[in-house]
This record gives C-alpha cells, sequence and structure tokens, in this order.
C-alpha cells in the first residue's frame, strides 16, 4: 500500500506509548536485537534508526526518529536524498565496460593474473576462485573528471583504488578517500588495454604498474609471480575485464539503506551481507526511496528487497546461540514475495563463506514467501533451520496476503512455533507449535544475523530457463555466481533472549496494529 497523506488526529501525535522492546523487556524476555526503517522500538528510543548514503557524492546521514519512540523524520531522509544523483555523468572512456559492471584489472603482460587488495594493500596474483578480492565495481569518477573512471570493492562498498602514501605505483584501497585520489584516467593503447593515471593531487602522475612491490604477503596466501622478470613487459597496461562472477546484481540505486540500526543497544548493527560460499560479493543495500506506507498518519520508508539484496550482521552480542531460545519476529509484506530462497530474518551462520559452517540447526529465522509447500499460491510464514524451511500445514490463511503481516517464529530447547497475523488489524494465529525435525534437535545457532537473504545467500533456482544455459539440473554450486533471488519488504523486527510468553506476543502484536501501518 503506498503513502497517502492523511490529517493527523491528536492520537497520532500522542505521547510514545510501551514499545515492542518494552513489553518484551518487561515480561523477561529483552530485546538482543531491535532493528526498523520505520519507528521507534522502546518508547524511550531517540538514537538513528538508519543510516542514508547517496551515490552523487558518497555522504552519509543518520535518520533519528521525530521524537522518543515516535515514527522516522522522513524529513531529514527526503532531503538528503533529494540531492543523490543531480551530479551530471561525466563522458565515459571507449572501449570500458560500462559504468556499474563488476570488473577485474588484469595485467596484459600477466593473463589470468589480477589486481587484488588484502586489507588495504594491492597485490597481483592468480584470479582463481578463492575470494572476491579482486572484483570492483566501475563507477562514475569521484571527481566527475571526464574520460576517468573510479575502482570500488565489490567485497567493501564505499572503499576506492587509491595511491598508497609513499608507494605512488601502488595501490591499495581506502574508505571514503578524497576524490582525486580515488579518481583514475584512463588512456587507451592502441596494441590494447589501458594505461591508469592517478588524478590525486599527492601523487599526480602516478599509475597503477605490476612490480615487485606489488607483490608480498596476504592472509589469503595466494601464490604470486617470484620476480619482476617473472611479470614481462608492458608492466603499465593493463585490462579491464568484465567479470560475470559478479553478476546479476541489480544497479545500486543513487540513495540507499546503508546501515539499519540496532535499538537495543547491543551493536547487532545490519550492513549489506557479506560474501557467502556461492555469492562472490557484498549484495546490495536496499533503494532508500522505493517504498513510502503511512505509518499512524505519517509517511515513512519501508526497505524494499530486489534480487541481489541483503543484510547481515556478525559477531553479534546476547542473540541466541546453541541451543539457546528466542522469539523472532518481523513485520513484513504479503503482497511483495516470490517463491526463491530465503526472504529471511533472524538468526544464522557466523561465517557463510566456509561449508563446514553450514549444518542442520545452525540457523533460525523467520521466512515468508511462496517457495516451500503449502497450498494455494502463498504466502506462507515458516522457520528456516538452515537445511530446510519447516512449519506446519501452510494453510493459505487471508492475512498472510496483506499489505503489512505479522511474521514470528519462537524457537525453544525442545520445539520451535509459528504465529503470524495481519499488521493493520486483528490479533496473532497460531500457524504451528511442535517438534523440530530429528536432525534439527538439538539447535546449533550461531548468533549471526541475517535480513532479505538465506544463510549462504544464495537463490534456489539459479539454473532455471535464462539461467546457466536453462540446465535445470546443474546444482547450485557449479555454474555463474549469483546473488540470492529473493525478494520481499522489511518495516521492523525483533530477536529476544528467551522464549517470549503467549501474553508477550498478544501484547506486541496490539501494539503493532495501534502502532497504524497504512493507517
Amino acid at each position: 500500500m503506498a503513502w497517502r497523506p492523511l490529517v493527523l488526529t491528536a492520537a497520532a501525535c500522542s505521547t510514545a506509548v510501551a514499545g515492542p522492546c518494552d513489553i518484551f523487556g518487561a515480561a523477561g524476555t529483552p530485546c538482543a536485537a531491535a532493528h526498523s526503517v520505520t519507528r521507534a522500538l522502546y518508547s524511550g528510543y531517540t538514537g538513528p534508526l538508519y543510516q542514508l548514503q547517496r551515490s552523487s557524492d558518497n555522504t552519509t546521514i543518520d535518520v533519528p526518529p521525530l521524537s522518543p519512540g515516535g515514527a522516522a523524520n522522513v524529513a531529514v531522509h527526503d532531503q538528503f536524498c533529494a540531492g543523490a544523483g543531480h551530479v551530471p555523468s561525466p563522458p565515459h572512456p571507449s572501449g570500458l565496460p560500462a559504468i556499474g559492471s563488476t570488473v577485474h584489472l588484469e595485467p596484459k603482460a600477466m593473463p589470468g593474473y589480477a589486481f587484488r587488495h588484502c586489507y588495504s594493500q594491492g597485490y597481483v596474483t592468480p584470479t582463481g576462485p578463492s575470494g572476491s578480492d579482486h572484483l570492483f565495481k566501475l563507477v562514475h569518477p569521484l571527481s566527475n573528471t571526464p574520460y576517468a573512471v573510479s575502482f570500488e570493492s565489490v567485497n567493501y562498498p564505499g572503499h576506492y583504488i587509491v595511491p598508497m602514501v609513499g608507494e605512488p605505483n601502488r595501490p591499495g584501497i581506502a574508505q571514503s578517500p578524497a576524490a582525486l585520489d580515488a579518481s583514475w584516467m584512463v588512456s587507451i593503447v592502441p596494441s590494447g588495454g589501458f594505461i591508469l593515471t592517478s588524478l590525486s593531487l599527492t601523487h599526480s602522475g602516478g599509475g597503477i604498474v605490476v612490480s615487485p612491490t606489488l607483490n608480498g604477503t596476504c592472509a589469503h596466501s595466494y601464490s604470486r609471480p617470484s620476480s619482476a622478470a617473472a611479470m614481462g613487459p608492458n608492466t603499465t597496461v593493463w585490462n579491464v575485464v568484465s567479470d560475470s562472477g559478479g553478476g546479476g546484481y541489480p544497479s545500486r540505486a543513487a540513495c540507499v539503506i546503508l546501515k539499519i540500526y540496532d535499538q537495543s543497544g547491543n551493536q547487532n548493527h545490519l550492513l549489506p551481507a557479506t560474501p557467502a560460499i556461492n555469492n562472490p560479493a557484498y549484495d546490495n543495500p536496499v533503494n532508500a526511496t522505493r517504498h513510502a506506507v503511512s505509518l499512524g498518519g505519517r509517511k515513512v520508508y519501508g526497505a524494499y528487497f530486489e534480487t541481489g539484496m541483503g543484510y547481515r550482521a556478525q559477531n553479534t552480542a546476547k542473540v541466541a546461540r546453541g541451543n539457546d531460545p528466542e522469539t523472532i519476529y518481523m513485520v513484513t509484506s504479503g503482497t511483495h514475495i516470490n517463491d526463491e530462497c530465503c526472504f529471511d530474518y533472524g538468526n544464522s551462520e557466523n561465517d557463510p563463506d566456509n561449508h563446514s559452517a553450514f549444518c542442520d540447526g545452525c540457523m533460525e529465522a523467520v521466512y515468508m514467501g511462496s517457495g516451500y509447500g503449502g497450498q494455494g499460491k502463498g504466502p506462507w510464514i515458516g522457520a528456516d533451520l538452515e537445511a530446510g524451511i519447516y512449519g506446519g500445514p501452510y494453510v493459505n490463511d487471508s492475512f498472510l496476503r496483506s499489505d503489512f503481516v505479522t511474521a514470528m517464529v519462537k524457537g525453544g530447547t525442545n520445539g520451535f512455533a509459528i504465529k503470524g497475523g495481519n499488521a493493520s488489524a486483528g490479533g496473532l494465529t497460531s500457524l504451528f507449535d511442535g517438534p523440530r525435525p530429528n536432525t534439527y534437535q538439538p539447535m546449533h545457532k550461531a548468533g549471526a544475523i541475517i535480513l532479505g537473504v538465506g544463510g549462504d545467500n544464495l537463490g534456489r533456482s539459479k539454473a532455471k530457463a535464462g539461467v546457466d544455459g536453462g540446465d535445470t539440473t546443474k546444482p547450485e554450486s557449479l555454474g555463474e555466481r549469483i546473488p540470492g533471488l529473493s525478494v520481499g519488504t522489511f518495516y521492523e523486527g525483533v530477536m529476544t533472549v528467551g522464549y517470549s510468553t503467549d501474553a508477550a506476543d498478544t501484547a506486541v502484536q496490539a501494539e503493532i496494529v495501534a502502532a497504524g501501518y497504512g493507517n
């Protein structure tokens, strides 16, 4: 449901009452994590709800609630995003892949090698299958200089290739650098390839040159050419190679929600999801202006997820681990869904790039979609426990097709429960309450938090028609690497310490309804 202006009533402007985390806390199950892009989830919360970033100048701003416990201050949001994309795009060097493409830099003298970054330092190593620190997004130059480009790290959005201090011919990466430091003039070599020259005021004239200084130890233990002789001639000439291994991502929006803050005080903030086993790049953050809705008569923005978008929090505090109990809910939508894996919010593996980290019961997240069983067209609420999504009979209840849906998964020490309801009216319905499958008891929760993706951040239908040549027999672990294919909408969600009482669940649902989603 789109936002529509309404006349505010006295009730809409009233002093904040107990929020979801106040209610859970009073019942003895405090919030371990509390995330929302629409409002504060504690009656006294005044900190930031989320952080915006715009691509035109790479700047960020935090969006707070209008008042303690209130709705997001959309005036801050709209004013900031209104400045996105107003810088005209400079002429693009001919012969390069299109702006927005994922590329790697290959020395012309060394086919099969690529420039990589390890932390902030640059190296040249074989491309190989390991890691994705050789992948960069080709973007308009931060300096807006004609016929120049900038290279943004795929692994670390907001970090760009720059000359290293004291070593102008050895690049590294830096976060939010000076515009000229991150801008490279591109000169075409008639015999093929490009020379990349820094526009930095400090390192003017310096280029990206293959030399012995571009070798060294790195945590990934890559093999490296042993000498300058092994690198051959033409050490200043580079091929800018379009890399399908990072393909499949939509273009990043001009203004995005870069971070969703944890309101609980436990610092479990959500950032673009990290690379996973079969996804070599960070996910895109959501478009900050894509989805405006009404909350208690005020305009707010939801987080509208499309292919390749997702968030994760690693190394969290107070989130359930092992067989610890917890309750997870999110307010989502039953109208923006698909059958892909997996639009989740909740507990996940802490090492998504490691096969050994995945096991039955390593996850416990609430799922919303139409991809896993059920009657009719869905959607359904399920519990993603890692190797499967489980629940009850998945009856096609009408409230699940509402614009705003409360979806809840409760993980006990010897079983789990699922509840759901219309987030704009009425109470919660019990959808399942019983034991876990045999291999999921006890649980092995790892305590990371995911939003908008599954534990391995990969779409289950990657071999469907039009992908991988339409070969539907090809395993997901083979072929082109693409991001998770799930879509969905997120407004708010929490994870508790302990298994909440039914009375607390009922009170939280009543508070969500009173907040006025869609009203």
